[in-house]
């Protein structure tokens, strides 16, 4: 398996990095990168391309302790993220190569990252002194490959079989599944993008209007790439096709973490905007923004659209995404489809919003209207009560083998 990981790092440490990053911004070379203790904190040192919400609230809890010194390595951070709040001292490297090097000359406590799965590889391939690593799953390839002997599989096995620790965000028969199929060894824990109280916004009293207006907000791929390389569930046509004055209004709020998106490629989606004139298609936010704005809406959605989608479908199925705890710290409720059974249940068991189908686009206007009937006030501040991050700052630092 080690030789594995270490061809694909090689091929990797070639790879250019993505065009839409931009000018890099954060470029001063981080301190202590040797050190395992920084001011009497144990230094973690955090691994992403795009730091998304769930590892930077993981990384926020952990500081707030006191008792952990936390550096960024990333490929690009928006300036506009405020990364300030969440660690000690923060860097984007140059290329891949960069980042191995990077790596090879480090030594902190603990490591802490993020997907994609070259951070992983990259890191059990460069440390020449072992230190702990977390290793951080959001979508296992396992389950998102109708193909089980595609290569991502076989990568994801090697790297998931050299760490220490595994925190993920799926249900317990997901996990065993994936225990059973890669033989892991390692321990585990789950740890969701749970809501923050810094992120918290109330359902905000609205102007009574016939159409009920929702959000989505979340990764887009632009549709001709979607259709070329087999994202077919990011295809929203569909979702699109059922908004107007009788039915409702929609905004897409499309997931911006590089500077330099290519706004050009979702020219299929401005041309529906022309024509559909209940449809809004919006450039991102920052984490630190986007619940206070989702919070001017009547619900959040969640669409995929797997009449098309070349995924297997047991992604959809266990699918956890951070934008379920987005839409609840904005304080609106949320549209589910029931296809996706683990978050379904979420929603039902704690009275979230309501549930469609995503075989039967059309349900969606009726699940709508029932959350519009419906005060789901109570239920939403009890849950992120309940389920609050900070909750879990004292599992993440035990994670880590700080006692």
């Amino acid at each position: 398996m080690k030789t594995l990981i270490n061809d694909y790092v090689a091929d990797v440490i070639q790879r250019p990095i993505p065009d839409n990053r931009g000018t890099r911004y954060y470029t001063k070379i981080p301190e202590h990168l040797d050190k395992k203790m920084v001011n009497n904190r144990h230094h973690i040192i955090f691994i992403s391309y795009y730091p998304d919400p769930q590892f930077l609230k993981k990384a926020m809890v952990m500081k707030a302790t006191g008792r952990v010194y936390v550096t960024l390595i990333a490929g690009c951070i928006r300036e506009d993220a405020k990364i300030e709040n969440y660690f000690d001292q923060y860097y984007e490297y140059k290329s891949f190569r960069e980042l191995h090097d990077i790596v090879s000359k480090s030594n902190p406590y603990s490591w802490h990252l993020a997907p994609p799965i070259y951070h992983g590889a990259i890191v059990i391939n460069a440390c020449s002194k072992k230190s702990n690593i977390v290793l951080d799953v959001n979508d296992a390839a396992f389950f998102m490959a109708k193909d089980k002997h595609d290569p991502s599989i076989h990568i994801e096995r090697a790297v998931m079989n050299h760490v220490d620790h595994i925190v993920h965000k799926m249900p317990d028969a997901a996990w065993n599944n994936l225990i059973g199929e890669y033989g892991l060894q390692c321990g585990s824990t789950s740890i969701m993008s749970y809501p923050h109280p810094s992120f918290l916004h109330s359902n905000r009293l609205k102007a009574v209007k016939p159409t009920p207006h929702v959000a989505y907000a979340g990764g887009i791929i632009p549709y001709d790439i979607a259709v070329s390389r087999g994202h077919e569930n990011h295809i929203f046509d569909d979702l699109i096709e059922l908004t107007g004055p009788d039915t409702f209004e929609l905004s897409i709020y499309v997931n911006q973490n590089a500077r330099d998106m290519p706004w050009h490629q979702h020219g299929h989606y401005y041309d529906l905007e022309k024509s559909h004139h209940h449809f809004h298609f919006k450039q991102g936010l920052p984490y630190c923004e986007i619940s206070r704005e989702l919070s001017y809406y009547d619900a959040g959605i969640f669409f995929d659209n797997i009449l098309l989608s070349s995924y297997s479908l047991d992604h959809f199925k266990y699918n956890l995404a951070s934008k379920l705890f987005t839409y609840l710290e904005a304080g609106i409720p949320i549209v589910m489809y029931e296809e996706s059974e683990f978050m379904a249940d979420l929603v039902r068991d704690n009275n979230l919003g309501t549930i469609y189908s995503a075989r039967e686009p059309r349900t969606i206007i009726k699940a709508i209207d029932e959350v519009m009937n419906n005060d789901y006030t109570q239920s939403i501040e009890t849950f992120c009560r309940e389920f609050s991050m900070e909750k879990y700052s004292q599992v993440l630092i035990a994670i880590h083998h700080i006692i």
